[in-house]
């Protein structure tokens, strides 16, 4: 990997710093953290005195021979990498070759507030991670990026993409947003699919970094065959006729056909299924595998039958996954240059959901085996992401699937704190509160799955109890909801193991 190519050393120490305590549950002892990132403790310390990437976001520091880390409650690392992006010399280089043309090192040296010698060296080291993961190159001569043009635009879309937030627009100087915006939602209101904030935010920019792009003169040319159904679809339409006089004003070309395809890619693919309105007629059979939607309709219909789930919204979820496949490296879960941030989010799931993490997994390897496609790692977990985030309400349908924990409440006060709880988590747990004159555990434990108290018990060894100190909502809630979480993955898993026997996970 030559991700590090990107950042000057210190950039790349703290970063690497910062990611590995924020990716390490507890504080982490000087000795470890210097070999796991193989440094001395005193450049370590140089991280956190000269920390660029933490501030405003929390802190980093270090205490008791040990190295801590500590976000604001609206920050996280992803928050750390888009400042990591914007800082990057690199990727500072790259944004204003997208934005300016130059005729000389000299001028773009000077533009970026460098000497020529350091702008020669950090082309070099730009163009070993370039070369790597883009195939692409920055050439000095004529000073501007190289390679193939579609590899160019992804590279500066996933740039794009981590580097701004939502409420950021960066290409003020060429378009504008409202006008883009507008024509963006024309496009979509075409479709019959959901489009929520982040895609539509995806679009945008996708749509952007491909337009200015054609408009500096590179082409890709390749025609889209929905292209040209959309402009018929939108022909009579006043905001389109209004949009491209505009389009026409700004540009001097016209939105036509080229310009749709080339601002939308794979989006206006034919084999995507967007709706009745966008369908193309096809002459051949449609074949079984990952570029068909009736096969994953199909997979999803047995993995319904295998688990006892009934998926609510099981052909939008069909047509997402089947969209993730036909659009590849453009699907918005590929929209980031480094940080990737489905990690968490799928750990999570393989940790407390494992049944449902790898039945799905094994039906999308066969689906794939069966087309003869190959599939690659990052591919499976974009997959697997798409189905949990488009899978309408599935946390409350693990919640309905999972028989209510019995929850046993003796405290001292008078049902203050088991008030709250049975009106604030009483959804999720069947609750007493205790009010009886004596304690018979052994009794207490056949009849409750967990008990809470402020009070000490002995002998009752079934059920899981809790003892607290302080009795209180917010110290209990926390508990109760760490163990709702736990049982949720694994009651489900005994539902469905009892019913289809273990399958080696």
């Amino acid at each position: 990997m030559s991700i590090d190519n990107l950042f000057t050393k210190q950039q790349w120490r703290e970063l690497e710093l910062i990611t590995l305590l924020s990716e390490t549950k507890n504080p982490l002892y000087y000795k470890d953290a210097c070999q796991l990132l193989d440094c001395s403790v005193l450049t370590l310390q140089s991280c956190i005195t000269n920390s660029v990437f933490m501030e405003d976001l929390g802190k980093l520091f270090y205490k008791d021979s040990q190295f801590h880390i500590h976000y604001n409650h609206q920050s996280g690392l992803k928050e750390v990498y888009r400042r990591a992006l914007l800082e990057s010399p690199s990727l500072q280089l790259m944004s204003a070759l997208f934005f300016d043309d130059f005729a000389s090192l000299d001028d773009l040296a000077e533009a970026l507030f460098i000497s020529l010698s350091t702008l020669k060296r950090l082309i070099r080291k730009t163009n070993l991670y370039l070369k790597e993961h883009f195939d692409i190159i920055i050439s000095a001569k004529p000073i501007r990026v190289v390679g193939d043009e579609y590899n160019i635009r992804l590279f500066y879309i996933k740039y794009f993409s981590e580097a701004y937030t939502f409420s950021e627009w960066p290409f003020a100087s060429l378009l504008n947003e409202n006008h883009h915006e507008q024509f963006v939602q024309l496009m979509a209101s075409l479709t019959e699919v959901k489009i929520d904030f982040a895609i539509f935010r995806h679009l945008k920019l996708l749509s952007a970094v491909n337009l200015i792009r054609y408009l500096k003169g590179f082409k890709i040319g390749k025609h889209k065959a929905l292209s040209s159904l959309s402009l018929e679809l939108l022909q009579d339409s006043q905001e389109m006729k209004k949009l491209s006089h505009l389009f026409v004003l700004k540009f001097s070309v016209p939105l036509d056909e080229l310009v749709l395809s080339e601002m939308f890619s794979n989006y206006l693919d034919d084999d995507l299924v967007l709706g009745k309105s966008l369908q193309v007629d096809k002459v051949k059979e449609e074949v079984p595998g990952p570029q068909s939607l009736l096969s994953w309709i199909d997979l999803l219909s047995e993995m319904e039958g295998a688990t006892g789930i009934v998926l609510p919204n099981k052909y939008e979820v069909a047509r997402y996954l089947h969209a993730t496949v036909i659009l590849g490296v453009e699907d918005i879960n590929e929209s980031f240059l480094i940080y990737d941030y489905k990690k968490d989010y799928l750990a999570f799931f393989k940790e407390h959901y494992t049944y449902v993490y790898f039945r799905f997994t094994d039906y999308v390897k066969r689906l794939f085996k069966d087309g003869d496609m190959e599939l690659a790692t990052n591919s499976l977990n974009n997959l697997v992401y798409s189905l949990l985030i488009a899978w309408e309400n599935f946390f409350l349908t693990m919640c309905e699937l999972m028989k209510k924990p019995k929850l046993l409440i003796i405290e001292r006060s008078h049902g203050s704190t088991g008030s709250f709880l049975k009106k604030y988590i009483g959804e999720f747990f069947e609750i007493t509160i205790f009010d009886k004159l004596t304690i018979e555990a052994l009794c207490l434990q056949h009849d409750y799955d967990v008990i809470i108290t402020d009070t000490v018990i002995r002998g009752c060894e079934h059920a899981d109890i809790s003892f607290f100190s302080r009795f209180v909502p917010t110290v209990i809630v926390a508990k109760l909801n760490h163990y709702l979480r736990k049982r949720m993955g694994s009651i489900f898993e005994t539902k469905t193991t009892n019913k289809l026997g273990k399958i080696g996970y």
